[in-house]
């Protein structure tokens, strides 16, 4: 009789761990992962990721989930490494020096984000198939008229460099606020893989004329993001007197006393606040001690 009280019990436990293991794994979270290509002047790549989960209507960002990225195969081989989310559910990931043959040689490459085994949200994976391809950005003055120039070419299977026509691409101005966007909304390629915008001559510089541009491939389906950056004397040079002026349109070391002293200010304000809270737990904590 005890032999029975004893499998009954062992089986009643069994039973329970089971209904509990499967109610957390129903409990478990579902997500959506966003993967983005980004190349700068033609370097090496950075994998851009975002990880999000629904709530309710919407989609909210998820921190602390291990991503793992691949190229072409989820293997070991393939394996490129690993990005953690932050507070906003993004992570970057730099291609590793070791997959620089790899992609040197390819044309075509899919990279693949993949979460798996997390405690609180269900497996997931997300590919993204890219076409090597480059952007350049071409500067020419002319009487007076300066032109930009884009070349838009990808490679194809034997590793020819064909011209992409047909895309849309932006121009803009670096400035310390953000970029001032410059030839219109629509630049398109032409059969060439070329676009030419012409360059307004309305543009302040710094003390030299001095400016950055920025030519630009936003979110395409099979080239991802790309960006070409060039510095040129294309700008309206201040005056010495206004370049030693400090103004939101200059550069950092110039940038004007209230926006370097009101952040201090809040940093400040904020470090003091933990600061006393701090002290006011010391001292809870001291007179609970005391009154025992």
């Amino acid at each position: 009789m005890k032999t029975n009280n004893i499998t009954l019990f062992v089986f009643l436990t069994v039973a329970l761990i089971s209904i509990h293991s499967s109610f957390a794994q129903e409990e478990k979270a579902s997500i959506r992962i966003s993967l983005e290509y980004y190349q700068t002047n033609n370097g090496i790549p950075i994998l851009k990721t975002l990880v999000r989960t629904r709530s309710g209507r919407r989609y909210e960002p998820v921190q602390g989930v291990i991503v793992n990225l691949f190229l072409n195969e989820e293997t070991k081989n393939g394996m490129m490494g690993n990005i953690t989310t932050d507070e906003s559910g993004r992570g970057e990931f730099i291609l590793p020096d070791k997959f620089s043959p790899a992609f040197d040689t390819l044309n075509q490459m899919i990279f693949i984000a993949r979460v798996l085994n997390d405690p609180n949200y269900e497996d997931k994976t997300e590919e993204l198939e890219i076409t090597k391809s480059t952007l350049q950005l071409e500067l020419n003055e002319v009487d007076s008229v300066k032109m930009v120039t884009f070349k838009l070419e990808y490679f194809d299977e034997s590793g020819e460099k064909i011209p992409m026509e047909e895309v849309d691409l932006k121009l803009y101005v670096k400035r310390m606020l953000g970029n001032l966007p410059v030839g219109g909304d629509y630049i398109m390629t032409d059969e060439n893989g070329e676009a030419e915008v012409e360059f307004p001559n309305d543009i302040p510089g710094d003390e030299n004329g001095i400016i950055t541009l920025i030519g630009r491939l936003e979110n395409h389906d099979e080239l991802g993001n790309m960006e070409m950056t060039k510095e040129i004397n294309w700008g309206i040079p201040l005056p010495k007197e206004q370049a030693s002026e400090r103004t939101l349109w200059g550069p950092r070391d110039k940038a004007p006393l209230w926006l370097l002293i009101f952040p201090n200010l809040i940093l400040l304000g904020i470090w003091t606040v933990i600061f006393y809270l701090v002290i006011q737990l010391y001292k809870i904590n001291k007179e609970g001690k005391t009154s025992v």
